[in-house]
């Protein structure tokens, strides 16, 4: 069955892609956006520059998942959902050892407003504080040793955020599917990202994993 799906995908490409054959190395000067870039390396960790050959021609490994992907929603008759894009415009703050970033939504209609998401409570930790409206949230979780986590949830419209990133764990990453950092920094740990219309945080003095397992718990 395999040797089946192999030899008709690598028709399939060969017919679909045979254009190629008329231009010398089409790609040799492209390439992708670091959003797309930071979406397909959640699906397929260490694969971004990863090349596989579909007959003749050489294709990147995220591409050519991308493209199996919608190939399989076509023939089950899926609709393909529109994905709004948050584009991250980010500055470096020398002076603040900060960096700043301000954000657009991008899509073909503006999107719903996000419903307020909130965490899981950790084991151990309660909720000590809280205060929910339609567009900001902030919530404290203590526990018994006296370590809390605060969770916030910000409306990103004519939203500007400053992040410390003058730390040597500070890194970007992906949360939940979407573009985000990570930090830690004198026994304090946070995760940074920005979903639809709002700009999420968690920090506290816990462990990495525990602040992980919050913000999974958002994904319905």
């Amino acid at each position: 069955m395999n040797k089946n799906f192999n030899t008709a995908l690598e028709k399939a490409f060969n017919k679909e892609f045979s254009w190629l054959d008329h231009f010398e190395n089409p790609y040799s000067t492209y390439g992708f956006s670091s959003q797309f870039e930071s979406n397909i390396k959640s699906i397929i960790p260490k694969s971004a520059f990863t090349y596989v050959s579909v007959g003749k021609k050489r294709i990147r490994k995220t591409l050519l998942v991308a493209l199996v992907a919608l190939l399989a929603l076509v023939i089950t008759g899926c609709a393909v959902a529109v994905h709004y894009i948050i584009e991250w415009h980010e500055e470096q703050n020398i002076n603040q050892g900060t960096l700043d970033v301000t954000f657009d939504i991008k899509g073909q209609d503006a999107p719903e407003e996000e419903a307020t998401s909130i965490p899981e409570t950790p084991t151990g930790y309660t909720i000590t504080e809280q205060h929910i409206d339609v567009s900001s949230c902030i919530i404290i979780y203590s526990d018994s040793q006296e370590n809390q986590i605060v969770y916030s949830l910000n409306n990103i419209d004519n939203m500007k955020v400053s992040i410390d990133n003058e730390v040597a764990d500070f890194e970007e990453t992906i949360i939940n599917g979407c573009k985000g950092y990570s930090s830690s920094k004198d026994g304090t740990n946070a995760l940074y990202w920005a979903s639809v219309t709002h700009f999420y945080e968690l920090q506290g003095t816990c462990d990495m994993g525990i602040l992980l397992t919050m913000a999974e718990s958002m994904v319905n």
